[in-house]
């Protein structure tokens, strides 16, 4: 494969195999800026360290569409407490929140479906532990 070009309006790459088949593939230069500061910031980040700001930043240049990215990609690097902070999915913010011990948030997020029980049964258990 073989870079054509890439055009920063249609966040698109193209490229060209021996073939002489294009394809183009969406590229986010806004995501891609993120993920590289992501993976540079200081492992011990926190929400309340300044350099926390600039990285809200070049993360509020993402799409809405993509900020569950980022937030993954966050979890990914060990920034548990900032992809919270970030994701938009209330399934990976329920996992977030019980790895951070927030109870109070994972318990809001569990009973706001009723019939998940396993989610409620996680709460007390994570609950429970934290108590004794």
């Amino acid at each position: 494969m073989f870079v054509l070009g890439y055009i920063p309006q249609k966040n698109r790459i193209f490229l060209i195999n021996k073939a002489l088949q294009i394809s183009s593939y969406e590229l986010l230069s806004s995501l891609i800026l993120a993920q590289r500061d992501i993976v540079k910031a200081d492992p011990n980040l926190t929400t309340s360290h300044p350099a926390y700001q600039s990285l809200k930043e070049t993360i509020s240049q993402v799409p809405e569409s993509h900020i569950s990215k980022v937030a993954k990609f966050l979890d990914s690097m060990n920034f548990k407490e900032i992809a919270y902070h970030v994701t938009v999915d209330e399934e990976h913010k329920f996992d977030l929140a019980m790895h951070l011990n927030k109870i109070g948030e994972a318990f809001r997020i569990a009973s706001s479906d009723p019939s998940d029980y396993e989610k409620l049964r996680k709460v007390s258990r994570l609950w429970s532990s934290c108590i004794l």
